[in-house]
């Protein structure tokens, strides 16, 4: 608890009394014996007149990234430092006055003294002005202005000044607030110095300067113009205004006030700067670069100067050089966070993630809590793939700051790793904090059809739409998935709608293509991949389905010609030989379709399909026992494969192993218990053994499940006559003779 009657040392955690003679306490003697005897005097000489003032020695004060002791500090009940005094051995003077200054400045403390005797009439005093101004004073001047912050404080009715030198007061107390950060009491001090001093062209800009540090920029243009009417050739009231107008997106205008503030001073850095930013922002790059480069010559280690042209450079696709710019200012202050992050931005888009990744860390070394590193670094591991460690910086960026994008970044890495519905849970977080948020909305719908959602995407979709109807991608979007509710109608008319937004749009008229093969408007299909493969010739897909189609019309030899640019394309698409294959095997090309079932089965030996259709084509061209083999290898890799049985039967029937067909067909019947045609076929091999009545019993079950089966009626009608029921035969080729007028 601090005491006014005693003096605290921070470095001994230890108090003295402070009356009615102060002396240190032992340890601090024993450090610095030399100085004891100064600090001891000044303590006892200031102590008495600044009774109301807690006295705290070896002070911890942070200078940038170090930390130093000052020797005294007087301190009012609000904790602000009202002087600060340095002392040194008696005749030494060395680094002490600037010492005490680096403390003032460090710290906004209005006074200061310097003490190296033990005589008050040696010590030096100075006040101090901001922005690193001081100026020397006497003693008196100095008890004045301290015992004028004591009254400031403590008394509650101001007094009223009637003078310029009390105008001067408030104008300085106004300066200390600003250095402390204390701007509504800064702009306080400057109203009534204005009130006083109406002419002071210095107190306008100052309370304009708090005003801006408050954000109040038309508040600070007015004090600005004030104060270059008062004083037209007020560099900084130019400068200042340029600022305030660029925070107000008054860009021209600033970039007047910078030309004014140059035209008065020609070697004014910070000035070229300013217009640079402005010219940046008007998006003229190339001016900007220009003012950056004046900035360089005056001031060549200016890091803020590189760091800015570097940025105007990537603004024009210059990134090797915007690197070079951002290195030289990384040089010129290592620690500079923004420019380890800008280069980092740079490097990714030149390609070189792993570079960028190295400066992101950097960034977030020296600041752990830079939301943005987390954020650039989570966005170069998802670019090169990485998803989950992405989601690591995500989730730690949004730790430490919540923010919409992140969420949605996050939501894209979650989609990206097949997590639908926690990416959907983020694009829901990214909504909730931007209602408006018209690719979240694309996103989500995404991810909900991925998640067969379709109904819900489509209402996703449709609010997308409404915020931004000219958004091509959630059209198509919105197409895929009334498509895949089988809307294939609506759909085309979402396609369309893209179309017209964006006519070269290649995918669009594939799935354009896609909805009217399924709704069976297959020439208007044809003419989607058309264009398709017009705008892109080597898409695969287009070829591929537009090949389908042509089967499908039974344009097999066109087919042919579209499976073979696939396969011309992607010489390992296993479904191209398959689907060639067929198209061959319907032409009667059944050697070449032979081999281009091997070739698929070359490229996927498991295959079941494959081995199938081969063996049908082996089959057909009266290779039964090679067929019977393939047959075999589908059944070996789809034992339930009905087809497969029910071919092999007729193969081995068509070798007269009528009893081994028969166990076929057997089979193919206990896992499809209603194939009629395997009960006909069997019919048929049991006729073949003269098995009559057990073959009538399949015919039977045949036309049960297919009553208008003429074959089925015609077999059991040859039964019946080899069995000599000539009169029930006739009505079966009867009824045979109507179903084929049915066909």
């Amino acid at each position: 608890m601090r005491d006014l009657n005693t003096v605290f040392c921070h470095q001994h955690l230890h108090s003295q009394p402070r009356y009615p003679h102060f002396t240190l306490c032992p340890y601090c003697r024993e450090d610095a014996p030399h100085e004891a005897i100064v600090v001891e005097a000044a303590v006892n000489y200031l102590s008495p007149k600044l009774r109301d003032f807690f006295i705290e020695t070896e002070l911890e004060i942070q200078m940038g990234t170090d930390k130093r002791r000052a020797d005294i500090v007087f301190v009012d009940e609000k904790q602000n430092h009202a002087a600060i005094v340095e002392c040194k051995r008696i005749g030494v003077q060395g680094d002490g006055i600037d010492q005490l200054k680096s403390y003032l400045c460090a710290t906004a403390t209005p006074l200061g003294v310097f003490a190296n005797s033990t005589e008050p009439g040696d010590w030096g005093f100075f006040e101090n002005e901001g922005q690193n101004q001081f100026k020397d004073i006497t003693g008196d001047v100095f008890w004045k202005n301290i015992q004028g912050t004591l009254e400031e404080e403590s008394t509650p009715k101001e007094k009223s000044p009637q003078s310029s030198i009390d105008a001067q007061v408030y104008y300085k107390r106004g300066l200390v607030n600003y250095e402390r950060s204390q701007y509504e009491e800064a702009i306080t001090n400057y109203n009534k110095a204005i009130r006083l001093k109406p002419n002071d062209a210095n107190a306008y800009i100052n309370r304009g300067n708090a005003k801006t540090a408050l954000g109040q920029h038309a508040a600070a243009i007015q004090d600005y113009d004030q104060a270059i009417q008062l004083k037209p050739d007020y560099i900084n009231a130019y400068y200042n205004r340029g600022f305030a107008k660029k925070a107000q997106r008054q860009y021209a205008a600033a970039i007047t006030d910078y030309d004014q503030a140059i035209q008065l001073k020609p070697d004014y850095v910070d000035v070229y700067i300013g217009r640079g930013n402005a010219k940046y922002n008007l998006g003229q790059y190339v001016a900007a670069i220009q003012d950056y480069d004046q900035a360089i010559q005056l001031k060549p280690d200016y890091d803020i100067a590189y760091y800015n042209r570097g940025f105007a450079k990537k603004a024009l696709g210059q990134h090797a050089a915007a690197i070079a710019d951002y290195d030289q200012a990384i040089q010129l202050k290592p620690d500079y966070v923004n420019a380890h992050i800008s280069r980092g931005n740079a490097k990714g888009t030149l390609g070189q993630h792993a570079a960028a990744i190295a400066d992101y860390d950097q960034a977030i070394q020296l600041k752990p809590d830079y939301v943005n590193a987390y954020i650039s670094r989570g966005n170069t591991k998802r670019n090169l793939g990485d998803h989950a460690a992405a989601i690591d910086d995500y989730d730690q960026a949004i730790q430490l700051k919540p923010n919409y994008d992140i969420y949605y970044n996050r939501g894209l890495a979650k989609t990206a790793l097949g997590q639908h519905a926690a990416a959907i849970q983020d694009y829901d977080q990214a909504i909730q904090l931007k209602p408006d948020y018209v690719t979240a909305y694309n996103s989500r719908g995404l991810a909900k059809e991925s998640q067969r959602q379709y109904a819900a995407a489509i209402t996703d979709y449709d609010q997308a739409i409404q915020l931004k109807p000219d958004y091509v991608d959630v059209y198509i979007g919105r197409g895929n998935a009334k498509h895949n509710l089988g809307q294939y109608v609506a759909a085309i008319q979402d396609y369309d709608k893209a179309i017209q937004l964006k006519p070269d749009y290649t995918i669009v008229y594939y799935n354009r293509g896609n909805s009217k093969w399924k709704a069976d408007l297959h020439s208007a299909a044809i003419a989607d991949y058309d264009q398709a493969i017009q705008l892109k010739s080597d898409y695969v897909d287009a070829y591929y389905n537009r090949a389908k189609v042509k089967y499908n019309l039974g344009q097999y030899t066109a087919a042919i010609q579209d499976y073979d640019r696939v396969i011309g394309l992607k010489s390992d698409q296993v479904n191209a030989y398959i689907d060639r294959g067929n198209a061959k095997y319907n032409l009667d090309q059944y050697t070449a379709a032979i081999q281009d079932y091997d070739t698929a089965i070359q490229l996927k030996p498991n295959y079941v399909i494959a081995y199938y259709n081969r063996g049908n084509s082996k089959r057909n061209a009266n290779l039964n026992s090679a067929a019977i083999t393939d047959y075999d290898q589908a059944i070996q890799l789809k034992s339930d494969y009905v087809d497969a049985y029910y071919n092999r039967a007729k193969v081995k029937e068509k070798q007269g192993h009528l009893a081994a067909a028969i166990q076929d067909y057997d089979t193919a019947i206990r896992f499809k218990p209603d194939y009629a045609e395997a009960y006909y076929c069997r019919g048929n091999a049991k006729v073949k053994l003269k098995q009559y009545a057990a073959a009538i019993a399949d015919y039977d079950t045949a036309i049960r499940f297919k009553p208008d089966y003429e074959s089925a009626y015609n077999g059991r009608g040859e039964a019946k006559v080899l069995m000599g029921k000539h009169f029930a035969a006739i009505a079966d080729f009867y009824r045979a003779s109507r179903a084929y007028k049915k066909q």
